[in-house]
């Protein structure tokens, strides 16, 4: 089969593809014609008058059967030949299967020529050779017949084109093989003649990254390590001592430093390590004798786990202790459960009814997770009757469609709608709810999202807004409406790759930016799905637009990310039909916008003067600072505590903390560049005044954001001895989002967001917006890892 394609590949077959009967094209017609006479001249091999063939002795007994059958199928490469047993009767030519009873391109001439002579002949001359002289002088006129024929364009028994899908998947399969060939070529080359020594393994993942890149930022190729981080993040388990562990650091003259022989603890999982009493700030120095000095991330990773049952032996130094003294913790590696739940709670007073759960994730235990959370929350509630529940979804950053599912079929009623997937070529198919919900419809349904909550937690937050079946309150989502499906491949390896979007109930693709890259067609997500209303949404706001401004950079090869305008954006209607939108996320029906992280905060936390304030405070506060004291209701914080922290980040030298911005050098660039370009000296030292200004302003913000920041030192002090449980249920009392949604969920302002008619959008003008809440979250940029 692949021999009769141009230019076979040499690496894999090509599909045998049937041909509708036709003899190969490229075979020369000079040379049927040939073989067509040829054919005239000459009888069957193994003919004579005493010995006549097998196979027309088949065509004098059975003629219409052996006309009536297939010819063998042909073989493509790696396949066996099909057998041809025969007997004294002749047996019949192997049968294709799955094929209706063409009976091969002679079918027609064989029956017009072949039954009315040969029958007569053979019975009155009584000689087989007769009949065969005849069967090869007809074969022999077919094949003559055929040489000088043009083809024929609609494809019939004796010729036609193979349908366009064929050729295509043909071409298509023909492409591939080669570039693969290339590619390999080309890797083995470098390879063996470059230069300079390379290093073939990383030569290859960065062809693949540079493949992937140009598709989508969710289209990614993981080798061994990366596979294993997946699995992780998908099972959401793994055999380790429940440590999260990034790089140290130490305080010296010059501020804060680097420290290459130990890690620091960010993190001591209750069940696991913390139990063993290792605390968020140790500092670990070695593993099983090990030491850790030089060492990166990834060696410490693989050192903490292991085998579930196997022990390991943890060396560590905490803060005060006298310096060169070694603790030891004794631990024995488990199976680590990355709960997607870590708190869920009646909120106070407990009388008003209302359970609170916060959701991480969506790796494979997830809807249990939930479906637990809530009936313990059932349980608690006055009367087992739980009035409103609180689904915290912010910063969740998404997980396992499967888990979406089942943490919607949790509210929704059994039979709903919970979400669609669209693929290259259409719908493929969607999901409903197959359960009763945990919560019937008595209870009302608050669901809390941030600029982080994506993919998975917008599937829920879409289901449940579609249906009506709760608010939302927080801000707009990420919006990503994107399906990934996860391939494992050779050499412990696996492929991510987008493979549909996603629909809500409504209809509606909540992608909030379009991929696109070189030979792929440019697609408008929002504009993809259907509009039930047809209508373009002439209330929609105008003041997202900046929100949604086109950012792309398609250089280097890497796709281009352009963000839906809101004119884009098509209209929805809910169940009650309440107006939402296309694009851009899911839309909060009470958007309060976050009040933003200012650059006092970004450095103190870039800074880990948090942390470092915490380990000082905790060294001269033992009263206060211990594991006998659990502070649930009171702050620790208080305007003694909060002088003590200012005093001690204006100290440099304990503290490592110095008054710099993220824009000073750009300042130090454009001095530079005025002197350069003949500016007087006096200019540079005006943009030298800028700088002072601006670090001047740093200490006054520490004043003005005060209560901002006292919160993060709050936290900071509770995570040296607290569980995460118990740190997590004390933040809760500085959440002004979810004291409005407590708010909310009790007034009687709850139904009327759920009328119908009403339009879900975020308002244009900032007095129509909620109060500022919890600011956004600083992410450092330090390397951190979970063992």
């Amino acid at each position: 089969c692949a021999a009769l394609q141009p230019d076979p590949p040499e690496m894999r077959p090509i599909p045998c593809v049937p041909r509708s009967g036709r003899l190969p094209a490229s075979m020369p017609r000079a040379l049927l014609l040939v073989l067509g006479l040829g054919l005239s001249f000459f009888e069957p091999r193994g003919a004579s008058a005493f010995a006549p063939s097998a196979a027309f002795s088949g065509v004098l007994k059975q003629p219409r059967a052996w006309a009536s059958r297939r010819a063998p199928p042909r073989m493509c490469l790696g396949e066996k030949p099909p057998g041809q047993d025969s007997d004294a009767e002749g047996a019949d030519p192997p049968v294709a299967a799955g094929g209706e009873d063409e009976g091969g391109p002679f079918k027609g001439v064989l029956d017009f020529v072949l039954q009315p002579v040969t029958m007569p002949l053979a019975a009155s001359v009584g000689s087989v050779f007769a009949g065969s002289l005849v069967m090869t002088l007809s074969i022999g006129f077919v094949l003559v017949h055929w040489a000088f024929s043009p083809p024929s364009p609609g494809g019939t028994a004796l010729g036609g084109t193979p349908p366009p899908g064929i050729v295509q998947e043909q071409a298509r399969q023909t492409t591939l093989s080669q570039k693969s060939v290339l590619f390999e070529e080309i890797l083995r080359d470098i390879s063996d003649a470059y230069v300079d020594k390379v290093n073939p393994e990383k030569l290859f993942e960065t062809g693949v990254r540079a493949m992937l890149g140009s598709l989508d930022p969710y289209t990614e190729f993981e080798n061994e390590e990366g596979n294993e981080n997946l699995e992780i993040t998908i099972m959401g388990g793994y055999g380790g001592v429940g440590l999260g562990v990034s790089e140290d650091w130490r305080i010296t003259e010059k501020g804060q430093e680097r420290d290459p022989t130990r890690f620091r603890v960010a993190n001591a999982m209750e069940g696991y390590a913390y139990d063993a009493g290792l605390r968020p700030g140790d500092h670990l120095t070695a593993v099983d004798g090990k030491e850790l000095s030089g060492k990166k991330i990834e060696d410490v990773t693989q050192l903490l786990r292991g085998k579930p049952g196997s022990p390991v032996t943890v060396s560590f130094q905490r803060d005060g202790d006298v310096k060169g003294d070694q603790r030891s913790a004794k631990l024995t590696r488990q199976v680590v459960r990355l709960r997607d739940v870590p708190l869920a709670l009646m909120l106070e007073p407990q009388g008003d009814g209302i359970g609170y759960i916060v959701l991480r994730g969506f790796a494979a235990d997830a809807g249990k997770e939930v479906k637990a959370a809530l009936e313990v929350l059932k349980a608690q509630a006055p009367g087992g009757q739980l009035k409103s529940v609180i689904l915290d979804m912010r910063g969740n950053p998404g997980g396992l469609l499967t888990q979406a599912v089942e943490v919607a079929e949790q509210f929704l009623p059994k039979g709903a709608t919970i979400v669609g997937t669209e693929g290259r070529n259409g719908p493929l198919g969607g999901y409903t709810s197959g359960t009763d919900p945990t919560v019937g419809p008595d209870t009302r349904v608050v669901v809390l999202t941030d600029g982080f909550t994506a993919s998975a937690a917008e599937i829920v937050t879409g289901a449940i807004q579609d249906h009506d079946r709760g608010v939302v309150v927080g801000e707009r989502t990420f919006g990503k409406g994107l399906v990934q499906e996860v391939l494992g491949l050779p050499f412990k390896s696996s492929l991510k790759f987008t493979v549909a979007r996603y629909l809500t109930p409504s209809g509606r693709c909540i992608q909030s930016t379009e991929y696109t890259s070189d030979g792929r067609e440019k697609v408008k997500v929002a504009d993809k799905t259907s509009d039930k209303t047809g209508a373009a949404d002439k209330n929609a706001d105008k003041g997202a637009d900046k929100d949604l401004d086109a950012d792309a950079d398609d250089s280097d090869g890497a796709y281009r990310a352009t963000r839906i305008k809101d004119q884009d954006r098509k209209v929805f209607k809910t169940d009650k039909g309440r107006i939402v939108r296309s694009g851009g996320g899911v839309e909060p029906d009470v958007p309060i916008r976050p009040e933003e992280a200012t650059e006092i905060e970004f450095q103190l936390e870039d800074q880990n003067a948090f942390t470092n304030f915490a380990a000082s405070y905790a060294l001269k506060h033992p009263d206060v600072i211990n594991e006998r004291t659990m502070w649930k209701d009171s702050d620790i914080v208080n305007d003694q505590v909060y002088e003590e922290f200012m005093a001690f980040v204006s100290d440099k030298p304990n503290s490592g903390f110095e008054r710099r911005t993220r824009f000073d050098s750009a300042i130090d660039q454009i001095g530079g560049a005025l002197v350069a370009d003949g500016f007087s000296t006096e200019v540079q030292a005006e943009a030298g005044k800028l700088k002072s200004m601006v670090q001047k302003q740093l200490g006054e913000d520490l004043l003005r954001h005060k209560r901002a920041i006292s919160v993060a030192v709050e936290d900071a002090l509770r995570q040296r001895v607290e569980p995460e449980k118990i740190r997590l249920a004390h933040r809760i009392n500085h959440d002004r989002v979810l004291n409005r949604a407590v708010k909310l969920a009790s007034s009687p302002e709850y139904a009327e967001l759920l009328q119908a008619g009403r339009t879900i959008a975020i308002p244009d003008k900032p007095s129509q917006v909620e109060a500022p809440s919890v600011r956004t979250a600083l992410n450092s940029d330090r390397t951190s890892s979970v063992e």
